[in-house]
């Protein structure tokens, strides 16, 4: 997904419309730049989070773009992350959940 499409999934989708389209949120760690004299070791844990628990979480109207300052590595416990928004599972499998949550929120946008 370029960054041009990322920003715009981000700034104008919450939770649930990013589920109702089928987004997958990808994380990647950003430990590890050079901080003065001290070098830190790079962390590179990636993983793709479970939308649906998100959504558990947040709440459906929660907008995409929040998510990454609430992110913290559970590896190194760096807080600079990288979120990806990556098309995600066919639609059958996402009806087949039926999250009203979802649909409530898609419909009050």
């Amino acid at each position: 997904m370029s960054p041009e499409s990322r920003r715009l999934v981000e700034a104008s989708q919450t939770l649930g419309a990013a589920f109702l389209a089928g987004y997958r949120p990808h994380v990647r760690c950003l430990r590890g730049d050079r901080r003065g004299p001290v070098k830190i070791e790079p962390c590179g844990y990636d993983a793709i989070l479970n939308l649906e628990s998100l959504i558990w979480t947040r709440g459906a109207k929660f907008p995409c773009w929040r998510l990454v300052q609430r992110l913290k590595c559970p590896r190194c416990g760096g807080t600079a992350v990288e979120l990806a928004w990556l098309p995600g599972g066919s639609r059958a499998e996402r009806a087949a959940k039926d999250l009203y949550q979802c649909k409530v929120a898609a419909a009050g946008e």
